[in-house]
Parts: C-alpha cells; structure tokens; sequence
C-alpha cells in the first residue's frame, strides 16, 4: 500500500510511547522515583524507535531510488545517469538532515513532556511544605525532595535547549545543502537540455521528487 506497514507500526509504537510519557505526571499511584525510572525508560525507548523510524525512511527512499534508476537505465545513456545520481545524492543529503531534524523535534517534546510532569509536582510540593510549616511541623524532607527536583528541571531545561538548537543546525544544513546545490541543478539541467531533448522540468523533476517525498514522509 501506500504507507509502509513497518513504519506504520514504528509511529504508532512512538504514539504509544509518547501517550505513556504523558500520562505519567498524572499518574499518583506512582512515587516520583518510580516516575523517575520510568520516564527514563520510556525516553530510551522513544529514542530507539526514533532510530528505527529514520533507518526505515532511508531503505524506503533507497528502495524508490533504485526503482527509478532501473526505469531510467533502460533509455538513459551514461552521462545522463552520471548527471541523475548527482541530483538524487542532493536528495539523500537534505532527507537525512530533515531525518534527523524530525527525530530530535520528536525528543524535545518527549523533553517537554516530563518537564511539564516535573514543575507539576514541585508546585505540589511548595504548597505542601505550606501546609507543613502552617502547621508547625517539619518540612525538611520535602524541601530537600524539591530541591533536588528544582536541580533535575534546571538540567531538564538545558537540555532541551541544546536539542532545539541540533533540530535548527540540521534544518539549517539541509537548506543550505538544498539552496547550494539548486543553482547548480538548474545548470546542469540547461547543458542537458542543449545536449539532448531532455527539458529542464524533467531534470527539475528528479530533484523535486526527492524533496516531494522527504516533506509528505514528515
């Protein structure tokens, strides 16, 4: 079919995932050491999925570029081929950066997500220590619990801030790749169309195609 069966139950395990590390601030069942551990766990696993996910983009590509090699090896002559695979190796460059611009994007929400669980709980835990104190009894525990907690939102937040700016540098890189090299498609793509019949829209296309491709697997 249209969409990959492997990738379809790739997302929906990410979904899953996602949902799990969502419901966990919610979750009171759960000491904050326990949502700690799992939250860990899930993120790893997030992580893991998100490789899969990327490796199986590029077979699918590489599977579509070989399909459309073939066609074109039948009526192309060499030097159109040499001219193709410079095209597709454009493509290949800016999909792997947007690749890894998506997979990054997907863990600072995950980020996000326990962020938010994590602030939740020490607002719980200043009205508590209050409540505590209001009534003249030690707080002690609690305040440490939350300064450690405080420590682990401040880290949280570095993070995700180091993760925003590798999701910008990989979007930056693919359309510096994609600009750099558009000027050079266009060209060659003249020369070709001097060369022989082949117009400009067709060598445009290949190029396109790529790209087409790379924005609706987003």
């Amino acid at each position: 079919g249209n969409q990959d069966s492997r990738l379809k139950s790739i997302q929906s395990q990410i979904d899953r995932v996602q949902k799990q590390l969502q419901n966990l601030s919610g979750n009171d069942k759960m000491s904050l050491e326990e949502k700690m551990n799992k939250q860990k766990e899930l993120q790893q696993q997030l992580q893991d999925l998100n490789k899969q996910l990327a490796q199986r983009k590029a077979e699918i590509q590489q599977e579509q570029r070989e399909k459309a090699a073939a066609k074109d090896n039948s009526q192309a002559t060499v030097s159109k081929n040499t001219d193709r695979q410079e095209f597709s190796a454009v493509g290949i460059a800016s999909m792997q950066s947007m690749i890894r611009a998506d997979a990054s994007m997907k863990q600072v929400k995950a980020v996000q997500s326990a962020k938010t669980s994590m602030e939740g709980h020490a607002g719980v835990l200043e009205r508590e220590i209050k409540t505590d104190k209001g009534r003249g009894g030690s707080a002690e525990r609690k305040e440490a619990e939350l300064e450690s907690l405080n420590k682990r939102i401040q880290d949280v937040s570095e993070n995700m801030m180091e993760q925003a700016s590798d999701v910008n540098t990989a979007l930056e890189k693919s359309e510096r790749e994609n600009g750099t090299k558009t000027e050079e498609n266009e060209e060659r793509a003249e020369a070709l169309n001097r060369d022989d019949a082949l117009t400009s829209t067709e060598v445009g296309g290949a190029a396109k195609a790529d790209e087409n491709t790379v924005q609706k697997r987003k």
